[in-house]
């Protein structure tokens, strides 16, 4: 059976009143698929309170995934950390070795500024840079990874 019956005439449904009008009357289509009225929750305490408040179901979505996340790390802290702390140097080394590609190979010549120079530039004179490219990395990664 088809979610979705095409090529119905209206009068088919006509009589029950679901079908969905368009210009072509051979192409009309019905939706088999119905909810019950949701109407007797709108009165209730909860739903008042989302009525004002819609962004709180977002954020609740959003910690949803903060609690997946954090399961997930701390999942694989305990199956992919042991006490010699694999993990951590294989980052470690990951790091060193991007470091060493961008600046002691052919490729430096796409890397001018040394990774020092530049987390010192910021880090000592303009720190509202950092508040700033902060909080758009928070407005943007947040969402994004919700999404």
């Amino acid at each position: 059976m088809n979610l979705l019956d095409e090529h119905r005439e209206a009068s088919d449904y006509a009589s029950s009143g679901a079908y969905i009008e368009s210009n072509n009357a051979k192409t009309e289509r019905q939706c088999i698929l119905s909810s019950e009225s949701l109407d007797r929750f709108e009165d209730h305490p909860h739903s008042r309170f989302l009525q004002k408040f819609p962004f709180l179901v977002e954020m609740f979505y959003w910690a949803l995934n903060y609690v997946a996340y954090s399961m997930t790390k701390d999942v694989a802290r305990a199956i992919y950390d042991n006490k010699d702390h694999a993990v951590t140097a294989m980052a470690q080394d990951h790091g060193i070795a991007v470091l060493t590609l961008e600046h002691n190979t052919f490729l430096s010549f796409f890397f001018p500024i040394e990774e020092m120079t530049l987390q010192h530039f910021f880090l000592t004179h303009h720190k509202p840079f950092m508040t700033f490219f902060n909080q758009i990395y928070s407005f943007v990664h947040i969402p994004g990874t919700v999404a």
